[in-house]
Formats: C-alpha cells, structure tokens, sequence
C-alpha cells in the first residue's frame, strides 16, 4: 500500500516529488497537509488570488509547491476573471429573457421575440458551457 497518495495536481505532484516527512518532520509542522486528513483552513487560505500560510506546514507546502509563483497567481486571476465574465453574462441572459418572457405573454404569436428569446437561451447556455469549463480548471 502507498502512504504518500491523495489527490494533487501534476504541477504540485511533480514539485512534491518523492518527499514524505519524516517522523521529526511531522512533528516540527514539516509536512504538505492531506485535505482528506487536515482543515486546510488551518494551513493555508486565498487572500486573492494568492495562498496565505497559517501554520508552519502551509509555510512548507506553499514553498515545496510554489503555490505564489507568478505563473500560478496569473493563472487563478484569468479563473477568477473568467468566472465573474461568464457569471456577468449568465445574468445579463436572464434578465433579457424575463423581459422577453414578459412581452411574449402580451404578444405569443410575435416571431421577432419568439427568435429573440432563442437567442437569449443560446446565449446563456453558451456562458453556462464556459463558466462549466474554467470551475473544471
């Protein structure tokens, strides 16, 4: 059986490489938190989109893992940004689709707002599709 396995990303798998603390390491804080087995929040926390250390083992994963290198950060800020776009769009979509909704019950047989409202729905399944694809980042 493997005792230094849980879920990381390539990225970190590969800067964590084969380190596993040692009995004095686990005692001294010298360790990267499981997040099977540990609050995280104790350990590390976003303050934006960088990671804050709590404790001296976030000190340790944020260094062994560059959690802070500017590559990583530019990568959670286009997530970030991402999100708040698809998210922006998501509810620009619904409130032009209420409106629609509103005037077709006044006009059922309106073609243009029949399309429109075609339209509205492509719109908000796109930025649904988008904001889908960057949370699965």
């Amino acid at each position: 059986a493997y005792v230094n396995l849980f879920y990381a990303c390539n990225t970190c798998n590969r800067r964590k490489r084969e380190f596993w603390p040692t009995p004095g390491q686990w005692r001294a804080g010298i360790f990267v938190p499981n997040p099977a087995a540990h609050v995280m929040v104790n350990h590390l926390k976003f303050k934006g989109t960088q990671v804050e250390a709590k404790s001296r083992a976030g000190r340790f994963t944020e260094e062994k893992l560059d959690l802070n290198s500017p590559a990583v950060i530019r990568i959670r800020q286009w997530i970030v940004t991402s999100i708040s776009l698809a998210s922006s769009k998501i509810a620009d979509a619904e409130t032009q689709q209420k409106r629609v909704a509103a005037k077709l019950k006044k006009r059922p047989n309106d073609a243009r707002l029949k399309k429109l409202m075609l339209e509205l729905d492509r719109l908000a399944a796109e930025a649904e599709d988008v904001l889908r694809t960057v949370m699965a980042a």
